[in-house]
């Protein structure tokens, strides 16, 4: 059965974790502190927000290539 042309490819595991440390490292890069308005804490929350606007991720990819990168 053929696919839709409109279906998104969707991002291996490897590319997502790049894009998880990418946001990392930059988020550490530019903060004043360690938490506070410009700091480096982040919540989960707002990692899922800010990894769907930018890179069109789910709350499922970014959660589970997460808990990849803790473990």
């Amino acid at each position: 059965m053929p696919k839709p042309k409109d279906a998104q490819q969707r991002p291996c595991s490897n590319e997502i974790r790049r894009f998880m440390l990418r946001y990392f490292h930059e988020r550490n890069k530019n903060a004043t502190s360690a938490r506070g308005k410009k700091g480096s804490a982040v919540k989960i929350s707002d990692v899922k927000k800010e990894l769907k606007a930018a890179h069109g991720l789910t709350q499922q990819e970014v959660q589970s290539n997460l808990t990849y990168l803790l473990s």
